[in-house]
């Protein structure tokens, strides 16, 4: 195995087309030189100890169609150039520290069919609706990080999926009707996922729609009650004042 940091000498290997060092004990933080590297198409760096952000110049790359980032120690958020190589085909970020949300440029990986895998990270945010973008792509793996909301309908759209992995997240709603024959093991641990699969509950109105319906029961419910209560309200003065009448009356013919 090889040990230290990978050396920023490397931006030299211009002519260089794949680029794997893979499974060793590479430290530090990936040098942004890399972006010099304009005829790579596949980085593999995955198993490594490597640390710090994903240099922003990989969005540089043009010709890349194999980036695997996965095992190591990264942080930060992933960078929105990273969008910018529209060749891509297999992304792997799985297993590092990486923070912040998925960025809307992942749309543009209109070319990525074999993998996206972001999974056992610290991700947040929405699922972004850009996802359903990607109609080749065959595997997604999101789980195991802190996405919230609903997943969005764009998925529909994602006719050569196999795999959407979204567990152990905090995600909640409806799943959205093409997932309905996926496995329920995709979508447990999150915050309120619901659908017709086995193993999870059955969709029923969302807070927000049972809010709406319990107003309107109120605004319907309630001159229609207070109707009543005048009617039977009128009904007892009515009845109250016939009987003090009739007493009246009937004190008047006693007396004569």
């Amino acid at each position: 195995m090889i040990k230290g940091g990978i050396p920023s000498e490397l931006g030299n290997l211009k002519n260089l087309v794949k680029l794997s060092l893979s499974t060793n004990r590479f430290t530090g933080e990936i040098p942004p030189e890399i972006g010099k590297l304009v005829n790579l198409n596949l980085i593999d760096l995955r198993n490594n100890q490597l640390s710090g952000k994903v240099p922003n110049q990989i969005g540089q790359l043009k010709s890349l169609e194999i980036l695997d980032f996965s095992s190591n120690q990264l942080s930060g958020a992933i960078p929105d150039d990273l969008g910018n190589c529209f060749k891509l085909q297999s992304l792997k970020m799985s297993n590092n520290s990486l923070n912040g949300s998925i960025p809307s440029t992942l749309g543009h990986f209109l070319s990525l069919q074999s993998m996206l895998d972001l999974s056992q990270n610290n991700l947040s945010g929405p699922i972004p609706s850009e996802l359903g973008m990607l109609e080749m792509l065959m595997y997604v793996n999101l789980s195991h990080n802190q996405f919230s909301g609903a997943i969005p309908g764009s998925i529909a759209s994602m006719q050569s999926l196999s795999v959407f992995d979204v567990s152990y997240n905090v995600l909640e709603g409806p799943i959205p009707r093409p997932l309905h024959n996926a496995s329920a093991k995709w979508f447990v641990h999150n915050k309120g996922l619901c659908g017709e699969l086995a193993g999870l509950s059955h969709c029923y109105l969302p807070p927000y729609h049972r809010k709406t319906r319990l107003k309107l029961i109120v605004e319907v419910s309630a001159p229609v009650f207070l109707a009543i209560i005048s009617i039977v309200a009128t009904v007892f003065l009515l009845s109250v004042c016939r009987k003090k009448l009739s007493q009246e009356n009937n004190n008047v013919v006693k007396k004569k």
